[in-house]
């Protein structure tokens, strides 16, 4: 489906304020959902999914969308236990594609993934899947 308008919220990271307003408006959503810490995707959320973490004090994490090839070789960065419960930070949802890349890394290393949380829904498909 081909939207006619672009929103483009990798931009709010060029303003502070914005950002915070953004972030606080996940956390009515949030606050009704358990889970032991938040992830953000990469790479547009991985800013939204730090404000957020920084206004409800949540942990954070964030899968890597390729894994690196020295040191940790880390494919989900931050701190995490095998069978937390982790909800998921994104932007907006047109395809859904990233989200399922997503939880297939988390169930990967051991998470649970129950809950997307994003700013703009498409209603494109994705919550059907």
């Amino acid at each position: 489906m081909l939207s006619p308008i672009y929103i483009d919220l990798r931009r709010v990271i060029s303003s502070p304020q914005l950002l915070g307003q953004v972030g606080a408006a996940y956390l009515p959503v949030l606050k009704k959902l358990k889970f032991d810490r938040i992830a953000g995707l990469p790479y547009a959320a991985i800013p939204i999914a730090t404000a957020i973490a920084l206004q409800g004090n949540y942990p954070m994490i964030y899968p890597r969308k390729e894994a690196k090839t020295y040191g940790t070789k880390a494919e989900i960065e931050g701190e995490y236990y095998v069978g937390e419960t982790v909800v998921i930070i994104d932007d907006l949802t047109s395809t859904g594609g990233s989200k399922f890349e997503a939880i297939e890394k988390l169930t990967g290393a051991g998470l649970k993934v129950k809950d997307i949380v994003v700013l703009v829904d498409r209603q494109s498909g994705p919550r059907k899947r």
